[in-house]
């Protein structure tokens, strides 16, 4: 049958040893002298003798203590916390044999071979069975030298009088076959939950009785030494490794998992660093100057150097009395090189009866005082120094973990108080891509080397917990004042192009800047920069009193740097409520020709401040929709016409073609220069304005390009006093007005420019070409051939009002004669009308005017009159005129001498609402004077008049005869007067077509007049 593993508990109470034994392969016999002993008698399948395992166990060798921090005295430890039991496994060699007492199995083990299993030991069931205790005890129930009992030996017998294990499985015979073996191994667990191995030819040393002086018994206690080749230990250091670690030992309670826990328990050493002992210490030994097991804990003088941890531990009893470890890593998010150093050492308090407890103190040591930034990466990218150099070389205090890993690698972070709880500010020094060099300072964490958990340590340094001195708002906000620099590496010939006056910055971890990214990246140990305050130099020049400005860097910049991708190298992106707005039409530039307002949205390497979508600036183009986005509709082209409709507004066009702001200094003083020229119909062949019958068309002038140039620029003369010069000037355009489709005139003007200077008085200069008659107007062109082209250049006559101004002239011209034919009192008048707030320009051309019409005469006939016409934008405003003919005839006979007249004339008014109005007269006028004693005069007069809307025809007559008769003068007036209303009511159509038969007398006579006429004759009768 198989033979079972089993064990054996043994104790000395004389030096407090207890002693758990485990046999594998081992058979318990009787000894021919008494007692019991282990032999390893077994065989193996191929029928030799087989070696046998003894592996021992004794009481927990390490204490957990908590430890203080800076100071401060640990908080009061509720109860001793004690490691799990040691063990140490050996190899009994074939044959070989085991006193199965407490001497019998010291004495064995000087002598035996330390084994190594390769797998941890499972789980051994345990059968009690109860045996006197004192049977073991030496001594037990011997009387003394006098014959009495000896008092001493009976106090150890009463208090080793307990139940202990017996075997497990007592063997049938000693001759049993060997059992499968219970993988045991030997495991030193100490100190602070190190579980650890010894390698090597080694051995324990140690006295198999107890040491008794002046009858005090000597701790028993057990040294690892170096064991020689003919057996013999000798003193000498020891390689020893940390196999595992004990974070949550099998059997714990949840209290005492949550007591042991980092969180609650400062132990002398963290998780983290258990853990890299474990992981490292298995290929790399550390080196043991001592290692010393005992009935109340272990001795161990151990120092270890590793790729990342050095580890150096002074063990006392079971006690720490110094532990001092060096952890390698980076400081957090600047990434330099630190070192960071604990030491805890045991401290005895100068006031009597106050125990002595552990206290922790930590050190970070920059190893990499300067550290330089490439620009390789999008993340790289958002950070504006080349380099940032730590004037702070080493900073001692309160070390508080804030977030760890799986492998419990630790982010902490030094605290300047340990009451206040505020973090430590570490001076920098930082040197832009402008190689400007600026100061800071700002808390950063210490990451072990290795440490992998950034995204909890990001949830921490985004969180709002200021208070504690983790992260949040505050803590990554670094305020520098007012402190220029440059955010990237400037263009040549434009060292300013890229600098900002800082106030403060906030910093990001990077994982925040990868979520713009398309191809996304791990988080890294990398610093950057998620927004910028302060003032934007470049800004503040083009747009005085632009407050400060939050920036943050564009993702054009991150992605493609200033290469493909970003030919139009945008940089910055204005944060929304702080971008401010391009506004020229406050400053006298426009005229009613243009009201240009665009909101900036970032800062572009190569153009300076820019407006519209960064993707299209990175493109190297503008969509001016995007650009005006939110002024569009107020930016009128004369004052009327769209200018999203006249640029196409929605085409992208190259970026060089947007409005350029720039500056330079003269002196000290910033000369900010705003310039744009951009083509017109680039898209449109034309655009409309007006609403039908009449309307405006704007459209290029022939086959020239139709140009818009802007300029407003600041100089300085020589007392350093500012001098502004705005323009505005539209080239090559005509504007055509019609009615009812049919175009009435076309006005060429090859240029509109207006020029102020420091917001003074507005010089306007218009050049006109040949203005050109079309349609019913036709008749007019004649006319218009008389007009000079020049007639608008340099004005005679301009009005500036603060709606606009206007511009007009007028021309007379001399009288023409030609045999009876004779043309004089010609004048032509123009007036050209522009607006600054949204009014249609209108121009008007008149020949004559009503007060002073033209006149001519042919013989004796003879005639005159006026014509004038008003177009505007949006459309036809009015045309009115005026021509009257006629004879006049005087006759002298010296006694007798009379004249005669008749004239006849057409006035009509035209207006753009469709209104008209057309009179016709005719007036015929006779006079005799007879010796001068007796004249009669008759006059006639005429008129017919029509009107639409409302249609209506209205007839007038008058008569007036005059007779005097030396000092008798009498006269009589007939009037008679008559209107036909078009269909307007029930009845009005048929009095007006004459179907309601002739008019009677009463419908031609007035009351009036009639009265008048009647009694002109009642004195004769």
């Amino acid at each position: 049958m198989s033979q079972p593993s089993a064990q054996y508990r043994l104790i000395r109470p004389d030096d407090h040893l207890e002693l758990l034994l485990i046999a594998e392969r081992l058979t318990e016999r009787a000894r021919a002298s008494g007692g019991r002993e282990l032999v390893a008698n077994l065989t193996d399948a191929a029928g030799k003798p087989a070696a046998g395992f003894l592996t021992i166990r004794i009481q927990a060798q390490h204490t957990i203590e908590w430890a203080g921090i800076g100071t401060q005295p640990p908080a009061t430890q509720p109860r001793p916390i004690l490691g799990d039991l040691t063990s140490v496994r050996f190899r009994v060699p074939a044959n070989g044999v085991v006193v199965l007492t407490v001497e019998g199995v010291l004495a064995a083990l000087r002598t035996l071979q330390i084994n190594l299993p390769l797998a941890p030991p499972p789980p051994v069931e345990i059968r009690v069975a109860a045996r006197p205790a004192a049977e073991l005890v030496r001594g037990s129930g011997a009387a003394a030298a006098s014959g009495g009992p000896d008092p001493l030996l009976a106090e150890r017998a009463r208090r080793a009088d307990v139940w202990f294990p017996a075997l497990t499985a007592p063997p049938a015979e000693d001759s049993a076959p060997p059992a499968a073996p219970v993988l045991a191994r030997t495991e030193l667990h100490f100190p602070s939950r190190l579980v650890m191995d010894v390698h090597g030819s080694v051995g324990f040393d140690h006295v198999a009785e107890p040491a008794e002086r002046d009858g005090r018994v000597e701790l028993w206690h057990t040294r690892l030494k170096r064991r020689a080749a003919d057996g013999t230990l000798t003193e000498k250091p020891n390689l020893v490794s940390v196999i595992r670690t004990q974070e949550l030992p099998a059997g714990a309670t949840s209290n005492w998992a949550t007591r042991v826990g980092d969180d609650s328990i400062r132990s002398a050493l963290s998780k983290g660093e258990r853990t890299t002992l474990a992981q490292q210490t298995g290929s790399s030994k550390a080196t043991a100057q001592r290692l010393e097991l005992s009935a109340h804990g272990a001795w161990l003088d151990v120092d270890w150097k590793g790729p990342t941890l050095s580890w150096e531990h002074r063990l006392a009893q079971g006690r720490d009395q110094y532990v001092r470890t060096a952890v390698l890593g980076t400081l957090y998010p600047l990434g330099h090189e630190a070192l960071l150093v604990k030491r805890t050492e045991r401290i005895w308090p100068k006031r009597n009866g106050l125990p002595a407890f552990l206290q922790t103190s930590s050190t970070i040591y920059v190893l990499e005082r300067t550290r330089t930034y490439p620009i390789n990466t999008r993340v790289e990218r958002a950070w504006p120094w080349e380099e940032v150099r730590l004037e702070t070389r080493r900073v001692s205090g309160t070390l508080e973990g804030v977030a760890s890993d799986a492998n419990g690698k630790t982010a902490s972070l030094m605290m300047a108080s340990a009451g206040l709880r505020a973090p430590f500010l570490w001076e920098c020094v930082a040197r832009d891509r402008g190689h400007h060099v600026i100061r800071f300072e700002l808390p950063l964490y210490f990451l072990a080397k290795g440490f992998n958990n950034f995204a909890g340590l990001e949830q921490i340094y985004l969180k709002d917990n200021a208070g504690i001195g983790h992260g949040g708002e505050s803590f990554r906000t670094v305020r520098v004042a007012g402190q220029r620099v440059a955010v990237a590496a400037a263009r040549p010939g434009a060292p300013d192009a890229t600098d900002m006056v800082v106030d403060q910055f906030r910093l990001a971890p990077p994982s925040k800047i990868f979520e713009q990214d398309p191809v996304k990246e791990p988080p890294q140990d990398k610093p950057a920069v998620e927004q910028l305050s302060g003032a934007l130099p470049a800004l503040q020049q083009l747009v005085p009193g632009a407050s400060n400005a939050t920036v943050k860097f564009a993702g054009q910049y991150l992605n493609r740097a200033f290469g493909s991708g970003n030919v139009g190298e945008a940089l910055l992106e204005l944060a929304p409520g702080t971008r401010p707005v391009v506004d020229l039409s406050g400053r006298g530039l426009t005229g009613g020709l243009l009201a240009p307002q665009y909101e900036l949205t970032g800062l572009s390497r190569r153009f300076g401040p820019v407006g519209g979508l960064l993707a299209d600036v990175a493109d190297g183009q503008f969509t001016p929709e995007q650009l005006f986005k939110g002024f569009l509709d107020k930016i009128k082209l004369l004052g009327v016409f769209a200018l999203s409709d006249v640029l196409d507004a929605k085409t992208r066009r190259a970026l060089e073609d947007a409005p350029q702001l720039s500056s330079t200094g003269q002196n000290g003083i910033a000369t900010p220069k705003v310039s744009w020229t951009a083509e017109l119909f680039t898209g449109v062949k034309e655009v409309t304005a007006g609403i039908a019958p009449a309307k405006g068309v704007l459209r290029p002038r022939g086959a020239e390009k139709a140009m818009l140039v802007m300029l407003a620029e600041t100089t300085l003369d020589q007392a350093n006093a500012t001098r502004t010069r705005v323009s505005c000037d539209v080239q090559n355009i005509e504007l055509a007005f019609s009615l009812q489709n049919e175009e009435l005139l076309v006005v060429p003007i090859r240029n509109l420019t207006f020029v102020s200077v420091n917001g003074g008085k507005i010089d306007v200069d218009v050049n006109l070409g040949t203005v050109e008659f079309k349609g019913v107007l036709a008749f007019i062109r004649t006319l218009a051939d008389l007009v000079p082209a020049d007639g608008f250049h340099d004005p005679p006559a301009l009005d500036v009002r603060p709606d606009g101004v206007t511009s007009s002239f007028s021309l007379p011209l001399p009288p023409v004669a030609a045999g009876v034919f004779v043309l004089e009192n010609i004048a032509l008048h123009a007036q050209l009308e522009l607006f600054f707030t949204g009014g249609a320009p209108t121009f008007e051309l008149a020949f004559a005017r009503p007060e002073s019409p033209f006149r001519v005469t042919v013989a004796a006939l003879g005639g005159g009159g006026w014509v004038a016409v008003k177009v505007a934008t949006d459309g036809f405003r009015h045309l009115a005129g005026a021509l009257e003919f006629g004879a006049a005839v005087t006759i002298d006979l010296f006694v007798a001498r009379g004249s005669v007249s008749a004239m006849g004339g057409l006035s009509f008014f035209v207006d753009g609402d469709g209104f008209a109005r057309l009179t016709a007269y005719f007036t015929v006028r006779g006079e005799l004077r007879v010796l001068g004693l007796i004249s009669v005069s008759v006059e006639l007069t005429l008129a017919l008049g029509y009107e639409s809307p409302p249609a209506r025809l209205c007839g007038k007559a008058s008569l007036v005869v005059k007779v005097k008769l030396l000092f008798i003068s009498k006269s009589v007036k007939v009037e008679l007067e008559k209107t036909f209303a078009g269909a307007d009511g029930p009845g009005d159509s048929a009095r007006a077509l004459g179907t309601a038969g002739p008019p009677t007398f009463a419908d031609l006579m007035a009351p009036g007049a009639w009265n008048t006429y009647c009694l002109s004759y009642a004195e004769d009768a």
